[in-house]
Formats: structure tokens, C-alpha cells, sequence
């Protein structure tokens, strides 16, 4: 009698496990920044959750410890640099990271607290532009690019050369 008794408890513990949903979740440390990464990356979460994955945001408000986190393993991934800015950091840091994805490319925005189109940019304005090498070059590629600033051809080449480092 106990015999049969233990042999329906397993029968019924095997059609309860095999019934039973069972998911394990994989928690990703995504490191981010800015409001527009946020905003596209949290748009993702109900897809990964499908896929079950918890994607974990972790906001940063200073690009230059994104990296920093990354080989610390505070964080399992980042996502905020373009390929110059990151062949750049990972060469200066002995850092041994790999790109492991494209995404999207986040525009260089102009920001002003009295202006309101850049249109309203006269002769004489000036205009302030990122301090790193890397994004630098960047940034008086798109001045040029839009006829804030002209550059000598010679100069340009030197700039490409410089993003592709």
C-alpha cells in the first residue's frame, strides 16, 4: 500500500513539475546614459522579459566611468560609445573590452538656454565643443559639415585618421 502511495506522489510531483512553468531569469547589468539611451533601452525590457532576461539599468551621468564599471564588473554591459571613442579609451586604459553589437547612433545635440534654432547663431557666437580628442574631432566635423566652420582639406584628413584610431 505505501508502495503504490509513493508512486502516485511521484506521478503527481512529475506532472505538477512538468506542467508548471519554469522560468529562470537572467538579470543584465546594461550600463547607460543620457535620457534618450534610457528611454530606448527601457523600451526593450518587456521583449527581453519574453526571452528571460531582466534588463537592469544602471544610469550614468559621466561618460568617462562607463568603461571603468565595465572592467570592474559593476556592470555585464555598456552601451553609450561610438567605435573611436572606444578603440580610444580601450588603447589609453589597457582595457581588454570587445564590441560585441552595433545600435543606434545618438545625435551630437547643440544646447543653448536663449536660443531657440540655430538660425539665431550669429557671426561673432561661440560655441562650445567636448573636450576629448575623439569627440572633438567629431564635433568640428559636424560644424563643417553644416558651414559653422570651414576646414582646411588637409585638416579633415587628419580627423578621419583620427576616428578610424
Amino acid at each position: 500500500m505505501n508502495n503504490k502511495i509513493l508512486k502516485i506522489i511521484i506521478l503527481l510531483f512529475l506532472i505538477i513539475s512538468c506542467t508548471k512553468e519554469n522560468k529562470k531569469y537572467i538579470t543584465v547589468k546594461l550600463g547607460c546614459i543620457g535620457e534618450l539611451d534610457t528611454y530606448v533601452l527601457e523600451s526593450l525590457k518587456g521583449k527581453l522579459e519574453k526571452e528571460n532576461i531582466i534588463l537592469d539599468l544602471i544610469t550614468f551621468s559621466d561618460y568617462s566611468v562607463l568603461n571603468k564599471a565595465l572592467v570592474s564588473k559593476a556592470i555585464d554591459l555598456n552601451h553609450f560609445q561610438h567605435y573611436a571613442y572606444f578603440a580610444n579609451e580601450t588603447n589609453k586604459n589597457d582595457y581588454y573590452l570587445s564590441i560585441i553589437a552595433k545600435t543606434f547612433i545618438a545625435d551630437m545635440n547643440m544646447y543653448s538656454d536663449n536660443l531657440t534654432n540655430i538660425g539665431q547663431i550669429g557671426l561673432k557666437s561661440k560655441i562650445a565643443v567636448p573636450e576629448d580628442d575623439i569627440n572633438l574631432s567629431r564635433a568640428l566635423k559636424i560644424l563643417d559639415s553644416i558651414g559653422f566652420i570651414r576646414l582646411k582639406k588637409t585638416i579633415i584628413k587628419i580627423i578621419i585618421t583620427h576616428l578610424m584610431m
